[in-house]
């Protein structure tokens, strides 16, 4: 299954993401490493579920890293949100895990310079042995960006921003 409204390289990883997953409601995560064009992750990131229900950042394209204000890594998702943002994203990210479905939102983030970007965010659910992750690939026009900047802030997934891809 593909998407035609999304950018063209993230139809490409839905579709890629669809044939590793086969029919188990998830992929192993390694489908990234050969199946996900190579310019794409490094601005992706990918977030393990805990036996507790919290969320690690696992792991953090270099890309990625560079462009946040400091690098999650080993981190709770949103540690410093309040905590009524962290439940909201962590249902989201379990109502992703949990149903197999994969989703897509597009916020306006604010960069360091003060300028406004659109940030597109494709969310593909997915196992790493064990575990259950979601893996997340950033889409943002490189022409928008200029050495040096970074978010200013995180974005908010409000639930009417998120389009669902069953």
């Amino acid at each position: 299954m593909t998407d035609h409204s999304l950018p063209v390289d993230a139809d490409q990883v839905l579709a890629a993401w669809n044939k590793a997953r086969g029919s188990d409601l998830l992929p192993p995560v390694a489908f990234a490493a050969s199946e996900i064009p190579p310019h794409l992750l490094p601005m992706s990131m990918c977030y393990r579920r805990m036996p507790d229900g919290t969320y690690l950042y696992s792991l953090v394209g270099d890309d990625l890293a560079a462009l946040l204000l400091e690098d999650p890594r080993g981190t709770t998702v949103l540690h410093s949100a309040p905590e009524d943002e962290r439940r909201r994203r962590y249902a989201q990210i379990d109502r992703a895990i949990d149903s197999g479905h994969p989703f897509w939102f597009e916020t306006k983030s604010t960069l360091t310079d003060g300028t406004a970007v659109e940030v597109g965010r494709l969310a593909l659910p997915a196992t790493n042995g064990p575990r259950k992750v979601l893996l997340m690939l950033y889409f943002v026009a490189t022409d928008d960006l200029r050495p040096g900047v970074r978010f200013a802030s995180f974005a908010h997934w409000d639930e009417a921003s998120i389009r669902w891809l069953a």
